[in-house]
């Protein structure tokens, strides 16, 4: 399947569509409206130019298959990212702590139906000697 892929004035993926589809005619979805047969993929950014909100749908059927909202601390990371699949009920919740002021992520707590699975990241440091060190 050939896909069409539109931008915002920013740079930033707006919308992706069927060969057929047009940026003006099948994205945005507006809200309390259908969204069009081509769409395949719409993206919405914050008033930061950060990803908030990202919706998908199935090629086949034009239902919604994903539905995910992002939400962002002061310092543009990621804090929580919630997930609808309507087509597998499979949601899911995933939150994200960082190591202090980094985007080290140091831990990764997700929430599904089969409960929550923690993620613990370790920073590796390693410092190279040269051959007077000792």
């Amino acid at each position: 399947m050939t896909e069409n892929y539109f931008y915002d004035p920013r740079g930033n993926l707006d919308c992706v569509t069927t060969s057929g589809g047009t940026q003006a005619a099948d994205c945005p979805t507006a809200t309390g409206r259908a969204p069009s047969v081509k769409l395949l993929a719409d993206y919405t950014y914050d008033y930061m130019n950060r990803l908030a909100h990202y919706l998908s749908y199935n090629p086949v059927t034009g239902q919604k298959s994903n539905d995910t909202t992002y939400f962002n601390d002061g310092l543009s990371r990621v804090t929580k990212e919630i997930e609808d699949r309507p087509e597998t009920a499979d949601d899911r919740t995933t939150v994200f702590s960082y190591l202090g002021l980094t985007n080290q992520v140091t831990e990764e707590d997700r929430t599904d139906s089969s409960g929550t699975t923690t993620k613990v990241y370790f920073l590796l440091c390693l410092r190279a000697s040269g051959g007077d060190d000792q």
